[in-house]
């Protein structure tokens, strides 16, 4: 605890970190971060409970029919001091970034969300294997009932979330494009003996990991970082 306390002092009081938030105006606002996590806290919720639970009942009554022997005790413990740290996690985890950003970006939410499902498997395990010694069949559903939980993990699946893109872009031939041009926007630059050079401009870009791509404009940063990679004087796009 105190070598992590350390490390994010080293980047909670870093120079670089009071340059960045410098740029985000009126931020620091205790009742306005307050208010804007609460109101984070019940949208998420709401947004990612039916798809959890949907998918860990189904799991969970497939796994009660395996034998399983644990020979620890990391799931013998008492759910409410669990249960309260796994549900601070979606509030600690955007209080600050509120305070200091005044918004929440996608990537650190998507963080978030990692730990808090992590810590929603454990509590569900430690149910799961408390209720498995009192009773063997506890999770017993009818073929309806499976079917209407498969049907509502696969149309939260199919919404407009992180995994429906990445498999648009890969079944579409987004991805393989994508590599592609790049591959051969390497060559270019690779086989050109002269410092100012000309690459095509990229199409088909993939929203999984596009972000931003050169410009016509050789000031520009995503420029400047090109042709500090490559060593070379100047380089934009067609």
């Amino acid at each position: 605890l105190v070598f992590i306390s350390v490390c994010s002092a080293f980047v909670v009081l870093s120079p670089g970190s009071a340059a960045r938030v410098s740029t985000y105006p009126d931020n620091q606002q205790l009742m306005y971060s307050l208010l804007k996590t609460l109101n984070s806290f019940k949208t998420n919720i709401g947004n990612w409970l039916p798809s959890i639970l949907s998918a860990f009942l189904l799991f969970f009554e497939h796994l009660q029919n395996e034998k399983i022997k644990i020979n620890s005790n990391i799931f013998d413990v008492k759910l409410f001091f669990p249960s309260i740290i796994v549900a601070s996690f979606p509030l600690i985890g955007v209080f600050p970034i509120y305070y200091s950003l005044k918004w929440v970006p996608a990537r650190s939410l998507n963080l978030i969300y990692f730990f808090f499902l992590i810590g929603l498997l454990y509590l569900a395990f430690v149910l799961f294997f408390r209720l498995k010694k009192t009773k063997t069949d506890f999770l017993t559903f009818s073929k309806w009932t499976r079917i209407f939980l498969i049907v509502i993990v696969l149309i939260r699946l199919g919404g407009n979330n992180n995994i429906r893109t990445a498999y648009v872009d890969l079944l579409s031939g987004k991805a393989h494009t994508y590599d592609q041009a790049l591959k051969k926007r390497y060559e270019i630059i690779l086989k050109n003996k002269s410092q100012q050079i000309v690459v095509p401009q990229l199409d088909n870009l993939p929203k999984t990991i596009h972000f931003e791509d050169v410009k016509e404009d050789s000031n520009h940063w995503i420029n400047q970082c090109y042709e500090s990679y490559f060593e070379i004087e100047d380089i934009k796009v067609k």
